[in-house]
């Protein structure tokens, strides 16, 4: 019933985390039992048109997650990658094991 929530560490040389269009989707979240990642946007670090080098720690909310099958308990795992302006993906980040149990 609770969110998750990851704090992820960053630095980039110039600051080009995030996006100003806000159709472009740039943090994946993949959950350990499914195939397909679901994506989110990420706003810009930096004012546009600025090169600025950058760290500091995003925190990610994640949805409480629920059960997929019909057991009582599941485990699982987020991976979580940020892609920068200049289409570059970070490191993966993997989350400790998650543990959900049925009501």
């Amino acid at each position: 019933q609770e969110n998750i929530f990851v704090k992820i560490s960053y630095e980039h040389p110039e600051g080009y985390l995030g996006f100003y269009d806000p159709d472009f989707l740039s943090l994946e979240i993949k959950d350990s039992r499914l195939i397909n990642p679901d994506y989110y946007h990420l706003i810009p670090i930096n004012p546009p048109n600025q090169s600025l080098s950058t760290n500091g720690e995003i925190l990610i909310e994640i949805d409480s997650p629920f059960i997929l099958g019909n057991g009582s308990i599941e485990t699982l795992e987020y991976k979580i990658r940020i892609q920068d302006r200049e289409m570059n993906w970070s490191n993966q980040v993997t989350t400790p094991s998650i543990t959900v149990y049925r009501e």
